[in-house]
């Protein structure tokens, strides 16, 4: 795995180390084999503390078995086989291994299933027309490629500039739009003039009364008649004609290609690190790296059918216990994290995500609103608007957001590549600003600045905002 083109040697060296560690770590997961229990009939002894984390030392005189533990607390669960009388030690934790839940060790019996019921889990049809192509050995030779969003009421707007910047960019492929009947209402202004513009548009209904929320995504895919498919957020806005990265060396190599969030285990804001008690959950050592983000994921479904189980075990079947203890946002990390436990192969992007936002009038200070997502070249590809995204209000969507854009310098080390999300309303008047924000104090090893803010007017893609927001515009007109 290369972290960049060829650039200096000392880059090189940082990179060659990097993608060194990523290797072992990935082979690491590969060959871990987690500790397993064939009997999971057990009786609950209680919780053993290890740490306080700086609490009053108590005792453990309350009954972990029956009442929430004490959380944050260092410790774990103790239980004992009912076959062989051994004692297990199940949830460990410190004190960062959850976030703001609460568990107690009667979810110990839950916790010791999950992940052997991953491991078995096939998803069965919801109705036979859904999976007789992929049964039937017909999906593999098809070779289908197209575009699979999901859809609601509230998004139509973005999904109609969407579907028409594509056009615009000269795509042409075919899209699927899925929806859910009490989300969307089929004779919407907006849908009904986008479907009679666009006659590559088919429309798929999602029944699952599990499939809803972010869990869509993972279901839209699955039974998806593309073998192919290109996962779009309907906010999240591709610069040029996205066609191409079905043929890229990197996609046709690992059968899926995904992409990175701003955060990896030591700046995270969503708890996935070294000490989390999701890896204990799914059966798997941690894996260092960036984390996920699922506004794009381009998928060969045929090939990776196991790994597609696995994330509809995760998003779809969904234990109590995953949602219970909130160790994954959404479907976030599911992509990543079902490829990883079925040892699927995949690209994950090596270049960290940008940010487009508006710069301090008078200072040098960012506010990043949307995410720029690059491809294997480090070309610039999706603009994701996951802040403040379209509406049916037309004042609101006038307002331009993409006047700067921020990039980590391409010589940079990843591991030093660390934004933050804030509250930048008092300053620029947005609550909640992503990327470096006193981007002129971070410096690489020689002393160059680590982040560029350049304006968006110098782009080739300096127009892509003002005619999306044209399209948005219209559609808040259909009537």
């Amino acid at each position: 795995m290369n972290w960049r083109r060829s650039v200096a040697t000392k880059v090189l060296i940082i990179v060659h180390v990097w993608a060194i560690a990523m290797v072992f770590v990935f082979y690491g997961a590969l060959s871990y084999k987690p500790s397993t229990h064939d009997d999971h009939r057990i009786q609950c002894l209680g919780w053993k503390t290890t740490g306080t984390c700086g609490k009053e030392p108590k005792q453990d005189v309350y009954d972990a078995c029956q009442d929430n533990i004490h959380l944050p607390l260092e410790g774990y669960c103790q239980v004992r086989s009912l076959t062989t009388g051994q004692i297990h030690q199940l949830m460990r934790t410190t004190c960062t291994s959850t976030k703001n839940v609460k568990y107690s060790c009667r979810d110990a019996q839950a916790f010791m299933g999950f992940a052997p019921l991953s491991e078995q889990y096939i998803q069965k049809p919801v109705a036979p027309v859904f999976l007789l192509p992929w049964y039937q050995g017909e999906l593999a030779s098809s070779n289908t490629r197209g575009i699979v969003m999901v859809i609601q009421g509230k998004t139509l707007v973005s999904t109609y500039a969407n579907v028409r910047s594509l056009r615009a960019l000269g795509c042409t492929l075919p899209i699927e739009l899925w929806f859910r009947k009490d989300e969307l209402v089929l004779d919407d202004p907006i849908l009904k003039r986008l479907l009679a513009q666009d006659p590559f548009i088919t429309l798929r209904e999602i029944k699952h009364p599990k499939a809803r929320s972010f869990y869509t995504k993972p279901f839209a895919v699955y039974y998806s008649d593309f073998d192919h498919v290109l996962l779009l957020d309907t906010d999240n806005f591709a610069v040029v004609n996205p066609s191409y990265l079905f043929d890229t060396p990197e996609y046709m190599n690992m059968g899926a290609l995904f992409w990175p969030d701003f955060w990896q285990p030591d700046n995270t804001i969503f708890n996935v690190h070294n000490e989390s008690l999701l890896w204990e959950l799914l059966g798997m050592p941690f894996v260092d790296m960036f984390e996920q983000e699922s506004g794009q994921v381009l998928i060969h479904r045929s090939r990776h059918k196991k790994a597609l189980d696995m994330l509809m075990f995760y998003a779809i079947e969904r234990p109590k216990i995953f949602t219970d203890l909130e160790l994954v946002w959404g479907d976030k990390d599911l992509f990543r994290l079902a490829w990883i436990k079925t040892q699927s192969t995949f690209y994950m992007i090596q270049y960290p995500p940008g940010s487009l936002g508006v710069n301090h009038h008078q200072f040098n200070r960012f506010c990043g609103l949307s995410m720029v997502q690059f491809d294997a070249t480090g070309t610039e590809i999706f603009f994701h608007r996951n802040t403040i995204k379209f509406t049916r209000n037309a004042t609101t969507n006038n307002q331009r957001q993409w006047i700067y854009l921020q990039k980590y310098h391409p010589n940079g080390n990843p591991r030093s590549y660390k934004p933050k999300s804030w509250n930048g309303f008092e300053q620029y008047g947005y609550s909640s600003c992503f990327g470096v924000e006193l981007y002129t104090h971070h410096r690489l090893d020689d002393g160059t600045i680590a982040f560029s803010v350049e304006i968006m007017s110098q782009f080739r893609f300096a127009n892509l905002e003002s005619n999306l927001l044209k399209y948005a515009q219209a559609a808040t007109e259909f009537k």
